[in-house]
């Protein structure tokens, strides 16, 4: 039998999740009385619990998707395509990358008086001229007051701002474009996220998890490293070509 005291909460994504308590002279009876779905929202779980009088109380849960009519659960996409039901996350990160790969490595080399061997790999001269970078700086021990220890002597890897940016919607079934673009570059994924110069963003695969009658979407995109202008053509190509 159910009992009043229903609870339902609603998260922006338009995930909703119900809690009903239902009642039963035994434990198999209030487990009995928990129905596989309430007002369009799956059952995903439950608790009991025993009153001193020896009854059972048992509390289920139904999770769905808010309808467009208001109620919890519905049809459809359940409402996932509303930009106010979307959750949009950008999580930072830091990754140590080559130094060869930075977009000035050029200008570094020429500064900071580098150079590349036959395998290309890069050597530092172990002094370079006072007043070459920024704050001078003290004579190296080399012993002329005219050259400074070169503090790009054994620098291999740089640190590169990198990240994912995100978004998460909520639907009642799978939509079928789950994997569109998937593998594909974009300067401007959704959200108004402001994208900084001279860098794209990757399609990743997108992250799907089911709960009840829910169906969360998470979609990704990550944040390149700084590129030339012809270093992006060639990325754009290659990704493509890969989407076939």
């Amino acid at each position: 039998m159910q009992l009043a005291g229903l609870s339902l909460s609603c998260e922006k994504t338009g995930a909703v999740t119900i809690r009903v308590p239902y009642y039963g002279e035994t434990l198999s009876e209030a487990i009995g009385a928990i129905p596989d779905s309430f007002n369009g929202a799956k059952r995903t779980g439950y608790d009991v619990r025993q009153e001193d009088s020896g009854k059972f109380i048992a509390s289920a849960v139904f999770e769905g998707v808010m309808g467009s009519d208001g109620g919890g659960g519905g049809g459809g996409g359940g409402g996932g395509d509303d930009e106010n039901r979307t959750v949009y996350d950008w999580s930072p990160s830091f990754e140590q990358a080559d130094i060869r790969t930075h977009p000035k490595f050029a200008d570094l080399l020429k500064k900071y008086y580098g150079t590349l061997d036959e395998n290309e790999e890069v050597t530092w001269g172990k002094y370079i001229p006072q007043g070459t970078g920024s704050g001078g700086g003290l004579g190296g021990s080399g012993g002329s007051a005219n050259f400074m220890d070169n503090p790009m002597r054994g620098v291999r890897e740089y640190f590169a701002l990198g990240g994912v940016w995100s978004q998460k919607r909520v639907y009642s079934s799978i939509p079928g474009d789950v994997f569109a673009s998937v593998g594909r570059i974009t300067d401007n994924p959704p959200g108004n996220l402001p994208s900084p110069g001279n860098r794209f963003w990757l399609t990743l695969p997108p992250v799907v998890t089911q709960k009840g009658q829910q169906w969360e979407v998470t979609r990704r995109w990550m944040l390149s490293g700084e590129k030339s202008s012809g270093a992006k053509e060639a990325a754009r190509d290659i990704y493509e070509s890969l989407d076939g």
